[in-house]
């Protein structure tokens, strides 16, 4: 005959306020008996506490509580699993799992957060439930809205530098990880510019607070801006186009603007330039340049304090073998000079046109016509001591664009000329 169990539905009252109630012994597997326990709150909840909770009479009877209403409750990783999800919807974040496979309270946990998409695993288990510890950039969002000035305090002391044009246009920049130090600039002048329409440049340029105070422009406005490859060479192209020039690529691939590039000049001379060169210092061919010192002196054949004065451009033919269209105030001085550039002999170089103007016609003349000429192909490569000379065959083009010139005809056989 079994003896009852007058401990069974025995009631123990836990902190949370909860009722603690003995239900049945369960089956012996020792000398010591234990009671399965339901919990008036606890077993309310059978996802987080599927099973009853078992204990020890002696245990109960000096205040013990193995349910979740224990001060010092004793969670398994399933049940952390459960109540980390559960915050994690309360909060807007999603629980991705635990660092480690060892679940205690120091443990990290792999958070998101839902309204930035920020992930971070810096919390643990301790801090996630016992401080209000959460995403790393809405607590820096929250830091900074609590001591940030109203826009209209900003702007003003942003243009106090003087450094930025009217019109100029401040907005906050929430994109950058919640970072309120960070500010979207609009610039009037380079918001609206060839790179923007060319779809090279969004038009919003970004720049930090301490920096805005202190009037650095974020835009093309500054020298310091920082340019991308695109558009430093639709800028080089540009330039290249309107000049007649043929880019060859960058010599070691493109860094920044001391990079190297390969090119072709007007009349084909090969060179290699520095972007900071060509653009800022409107370097060109070292070839052509050295031929025109050599020739014309440092003035490169135009002289501004003479361009009023009478002035001759000529068409010579050096032996059948190449046309020369060049000018000199002094045209038999000049042609001296070609005999012994050249080394044709002076009774070989014909006279096919000559043409009399103020030097600023003459001059412009000129280089119209060495453009057209040379962009037509007809540029003579063997003449290594001048960039003038073309193929006896542009004689039909050339009288063409002699028509077109404008200037007058005036053949004659001596000169009353001035100093070249």
């Amino acid at each position: 005959m079994v003896s009852e169990d007058h401990f069974i539905g025995e009631t123990f009252s836990t902190p949370s306020g909860g009722v603690l109630t003995v239900l049945s012994v369960c089956p012996k597997s020792s000398n010591v008996k234990i009671y399965n326990l339901s919990c008036s709150i606890c077993s309310e909840d059978i996802e987080l506490f599927p099973e009853l909770f078992k204990s020890r009479k002696g245990c109960l009877v000096r205040g013990q509580i193995p349910c979740g209403c224990s001060k010092v409750t004793k969670w398994t990783k399933k049940q952390y699993q459960v109540r980390v999800s559960r915050s994690c919807t309360e909060r807007g974040y999603k629980f991705l799992g635990f660092s480690g496979n060892k679940v205690m309270h120091s443990t990290k946990l792999k958070l998101k957060c839902n309204a930035d998409d920020n992930e971070w695993s810096t919390t643990s288990l301790n801090d996630f439930f016992h401080s209000e510890t959460g995403c790393p950039v809405c607590g820096k969002l929250k830091a900074a809205n609590s001591i940030t000035k109203p826009v209209e305090v900003m702007t003003g002391s942003f243009m106090l530098s003087g450094k930025f044009l009217d019109g100029t246009v401040f907005t906050r920049n929430v994109h950058n990880n919640g970072d309120r130090r960070c500010w979207d600039v609009y610039c009037p002048k380079c918001s609206n510019d060839e790179y923007v329409v060319s779809g090279l440049c969004s038009g919003v340029f970004t720049a930090r607070t301490t920096h805005l105070r202190r009037g650095k422009r974020p835009c093309r406005c500054s020298h310091a801006y920082c340019w991308t490859k695109d558009q430093r060479e639709y800028k080089l192209f540009k330039v290249m186009e309107d000049e007649g020039l043929k880019f060859k690529g960058w010599g070691d691939g493109y860094i920044n603007s001391r990079s190297k590039f390969n090119w072709l000049c007007l009349f084909r001379h090969k060179c290699s330039t520095t972007f900071g060169n060509f653009i800022g210092k409107n370097s060109r061919c070292g070839t052509c340049e050295k031929i025109r010192k050599k020739e014309n002196g440092i003035g490169y054949g135009y002289y501004p304090h003479r361009k009023d004065e009478k002035d001759f451009l000529y068409i010579l033919n050096f032996d059948s073998l190449y046309i020369k269209v060049g000018r000199s105030f002094d045209v038999d001085k000049r042609i001296t000079k070609l005999v012994t550039y050249s080394g044709v002999s002076k009774v070989n170089i014909k006279i096919l046109k000559l043409y009399t103007e103020t030097h600023q016609v003459v001059y412009d003349t000129e280089q119209w016509l060495h453009q057209e000429l040379a962009a037509m192909g007809f540029y003579h490569t063997g003449s290594t001591w001048s960039i003038e000379t073309f193929h006896t065959d542009c004689i039909g083009y050339l009288e063409s664009l002699l028509l077109q010139s404008g200037v007058s005809t005036k053949l004659q056989d001596s000169y009353k000329s001035t100093k070249d």
